[in-house]
């Protein structure tokens, strides 16, 4: 009913562009991240990311941390922050919708991509704007921090990454090779490589250093909806729209294992902390556990 009751007041905030379904069905994300042993979630929703608005959430606090929403907040969005134990809320003073979030190594900032081809870093403690950062020409998808959190990627429809310097928002790199949309950056443990998976089917990566292609990944049958390392940096994992996850050799790019069970897109992959378990989420509703060594599955949560 709460969400029936104030949908006019959220159309009304959200200014939504144009878009196409694709893009309007990859809006929603939201990113688990553990910082010094405390578990945050920078997440964004479809309403609260048309609206412009993102949540900074620890999972285990009470409603009590309520008290630290601003008053003025709209009730609509009052009333998600109750439902998820909302510990910060970070208003976005502007109607730029936001595609992607990430989180600083330290928690101290965060980082988000926009519609407008603009990234936004902001002060997690305050929710204050710190800078823009210009240089792409098409909507940014995709954005993430360097391990030391000195740089941060983005990725953008302009079928471009590129490199920042975070304490200047200046652009240090630009990487030029994918034929699409770039959907998805990451960079390696140890920050001298760079992850980019696309809508041209294909992964790349980079030399951070250099901007120069150390391998195109390629054995996906559909755009590419996430990539990631394992802690060790040894193996790349990547899940895309074909339904399938790829586990791939980070040092020789070559395919070592295809992991099939899901029978729709693949929306998130991830590996656990130890890299022994990789876990993925579908369109399918499901959730499903996977050996890394062997790539086969071990459970599906539904």
């Amino acid at each position: 009913m709460a969400k029936q009751r104030n949908s006019s007041r959220f159309a009304q905030a959200s200014h939504r562009p144009r878009t196409s379904l694709l893009n309007r069905r990859l809006a929603p994300k939201a990113i688990i991240t553990l910082v010094k042993q405390r578990p945050l979630l920078l997440a964004m929703t479809a309403g609260l990311a048309w609206a412009g608005f993102v949540l900074l959430v620890d999972p285990f606090s009470g409603p009590e941390q309520m008290s630290q929403t601003p008053q003025e907040a709209p009730l609509s969005q009052r009333e998600y922050a109750q439902e998820l134990h909302l510990a910060a809320f970070i208003p976005v003073i502007q109607p730029r919708s936001i595609n992607a979030v990430a989180l600083s190594p330290d928690s101290r900032l965060a980082l988000s991509g926009h519609w407008d081809h603009t990234l936004t870093l902001w002060e997690t403690g305050t929710g204050r704007e710190l800078r823009s950062f210009h240089g792409h020409t098409d909507s940014v998808h995709a954005v993430a921090f360097s391990p030391d959190g000195r740089q941060a990627l983005s990725g953008s429809d302009d079928h471009t990454l590129k490199l920042w310097n975070v304490a200047t928002g200046q652009e240090l790199l630009t990487f030029r090779g994918h034929a699409e949309a770039v959907r998805t950056v990451a960079f390696s443990p140890g920050g001298d490589l760079a992850l980019s998976g696309s809508d041209d089917h294909t992964l790349k990566l980079w030399d951070v250093e250099t901007g120069q292609t150390r391998h195109t990944l390629q054995g996906h049958g559909g755009l590419i909806t996430t990539a990631v390392f394992s802690p060790d940096g040894r193996l790349i994992l990547s899940g895309g729209f074909d339904g399938a996850l790829l586990l791939w050799s980070a040092r020789t790019g070559q395919a070592l294992h295809l992991l099939r069970g899901h029978s729709a897109p693949i929306s998130a992959a991830a590996f656990s902390p130890d890299g022994r378990l990789i876990l993925s989420g579908s369109w399918d509703h499901g959730l499903k556990v996977w050996e890394t060594a062997t790539g086969q599955e071990v459970r599906t949560v539904t």
